[in-house]
This record gives structure tokens, C-alpha cells and sequence, in this order.
């Protein structure tokens, strides 16, 4: 078996794309397919906590979340990809702005239900991670144990959002930064 299983955590590929490369806008499709490294895709996953709906949403609230889900189906849409969402809960609220403050909720723990059931099940050779957070690092552990060689997409960690977890990048088996020249190759054409 020679396959590969991708894992994009869309949250920090957003922040990522925003803080570091001016907003581009990523080919899903190309995206997976480079992550795969040459191997043949087993299956591509992303995972995202949609937007918070006000309990009475204004035109602009509801034209918003009409763009997202319409983004989440053109993923869906895409060959041998999986969406899977979360949730945002409401943290409290900004005391400079007023803007409420709101936590991920649920992506983490379906992104690791997902890794340990691909390299414990033997369904790819390896597992390609697009993440910058420590609490991955013990799933990576357990896909090794599992005999899966483990790769790290990571941001270049130039902003506060943008920073990866030292640990997760040193126990992953190979690591690769989200630089100019892998940008360029996985842009959304215009």
C-alpha cells in the first residue's frame, strides 16, 4: 500500500494564508494532491468550526454563512474529500471592542478520531497533517506506532497565529513549510 491520508485543519491554513501569504486563496484539489508527496490519495480531510449565527442574523450574517456553506460543498464536491465540521462557542467578550470572543470547539478531537482510525486500520502508508498545534503530537505518535511515516505541513510561524508547536513539528517523521514556492504551485487559479 502506497497511499496517502490528508488532514487540513482550515483554521490555521486560513490564518496562515491571511498572516503570511496576503490572502491568496488555496486549490483544495492541488493542495491534497501536493500534500500526498507523490503517493496516491486514500482520502483528504477538512475540518473548520463554521461561523457563529447570531440568534437573529441580519442579511449580511446570512449572506455570509450562504458563502461558507456554499464553500463547504464545493470541498465536499471534490474527489476522495471529506468536510468535517465544529463548532465555535462563545468565549465572552472583548473589553477594547465589544466584539464577542469565540473558541473552536470539536475540530481537534474529530481530526484525531480520523488519524488514529486511518493508521490503526492500515488504510494509508502515510498521514500528511496541515497544523501547527501541540496537542496533535501524541496522534502522530500513535500513527508511527502504527508503522505510518508522518508529514508535517506547517505554516513559516512569521506571526503570533501563524506559530507552530515545536514538539508536534520534532516528532512528525518529515516536515514541509507553507513557503512562497509550494503557495504558487496550490493557488486557486482566477
Amino acid at each position: 500500500m502506497s497511499d496517502s491520508a490528508i488532514f487540513i485543519d482550515g483554521g490555521y491554513l486560513d490564518k496562515a494564508m491571511r498572516n503570511e501569504h496576503g490572502g491568496i486563496s488555496i486549490d483544495y484539489d492541488k493542495l491534497a494532491t501536493e500534500m500526498a508527496g507523490g503517493l496516491s490519495r486514500y482520502r483528504a480531510y477538512y475540518y473548520y468550526s463554521p461561523r457563529w449565527m447570531p440568534t437573529h442574523p441580519s442579511e449580511d450574517d446570512r449572506r455570509q454563512q450562504a458563502n461558507q456553506d456554499r464553500f463547504f460543498e464545493r470541498i465536499r464536491c471534490l474527489p476522495r474529500f471529506e468536510v468535517r465540521l465544529g463548532h465555535l462557542r462563545r468565549r465572552g467578550t472583548d473589553s477594547a471592542t465589544g466584539r464577542p470572543i469565540f473558541q473552536q470547539k470539536g475540530v481537534d478531537v474529530l481530526l484525531a478520531i480520523d488519524v488514529v482510525h486511518v493508521a490503526l486500520r492500515g488504510l494509508a502508508s502515510q498521514v500528511a497533517l496541515l497544523a501547527g498545534d501541540g496537542d496533535y503530537r501524541p496522534l502522530v505518535k500513535v500513527a508511527k506506532d502504527a508503522g505510518v511515516i508522518t508529514r508535517l505541513y506547517h505554516a513559516q510561524g512569521t506571526t503570533e497565529s501563524t506559530k507552530y508547536s515545536p514538539e508536534l513539528w520534532s516528532e512528525c517523521d518529515e516536515r514541509v513549510a507553507l513557503d512562497a514556492a509550494l503557495v504558487a504551485r496550490v493557488r486557486r487559479s482566477p
